[in-house]
């Protein structure tokens, strides 16, 4: 691996946050969102994949690599949802572990890995559920038609994440966490810069 990005918006940003965070639960929050990206980099490697550029930015981890054999759409889907699984499998985790060990701090880490799985599985590009999605109506649809319902679906959803994330500021006064993340996923949509930069070439 040549080399490893973190922006400066994603350093202030966390540096902010840190600053704030008196119950020290960012720590557990960020365990949890760089074991996800651990799942997607576990399945790259899995598949031969050579790593040449990690970005870490405050739209997601965006991975540039190479692979030894001609990629696939199948290949794609398990890449692309390897971090939610990894989420859903540590939420498992914590479930029995809570039976034996409650506490708050576990209580709040499996609820990060809960909600980052779901909001992951959003299918809106660069999310990891619209990155699947994508590679699916692709293998389906062939590349221009599911192109073009994979876009549309993104912008469906994103939208769809601005309004629930407007609710939600509306109704608790103070929570524009998924407002702030809606506006992350529209803004990629129209300048792509974090997910698994894989080669143009496919087989189903």
């Amino acid at each position: 691996m040549k080399k490893i990005t973190v922006t400066y918006p994603l350093l202030i940003v966390s540096a902010l946050a840190l600053a704030f965070d008196k119950n020290g639960w960012l720590i557990l929050y960020l365990a949890a969102a760089a074991l996800h990206e651990l799942g997607h980099l576990a399945a790259i490697l899995l598949y031969g994949g050579r790593v040449q550029h990690i970005t870490a930015g405050l739209g997601g981890m965006k991975i540039d690599y190479t692979t030894r054999r001609q990629s696939s759409y199948a290949s794609d889907i398990l890449m692309a949802l390897a971090g939610p699984l990894v989420n859903l499998l540590l939420v498992a985790l914590c479930t029995v572990a809570a039976q034996y060990w409650p506490g708050e701090d576990l209580y709040y880490f499996c609820g990060v890995n809960l909600l980052l799985a779901f909001f992951n599985l959003v299918p809106a590009a660069p999310l990891d559920g619209g990155q699947a999605v994508r590679a699916l109506l692709l293998a389906l649809m062939g590349p221009e038609r599911g192109e073009r319902l994979a876009h549309f679906i993104s912008l469906l959803s994103g939208w769809g994440l601005m309004a629930a994330g407007i609710a939600l500021l509306y109704f608790t006064r103070r929570n524009g966490a998924l407002l702030f993340a809606a506006l992350v996923v529209l803004q990629s949509l129209h300048c792509p810069s974090a997910g698994h930069k894989r080669p143009d070439r496919r087989t189903a």
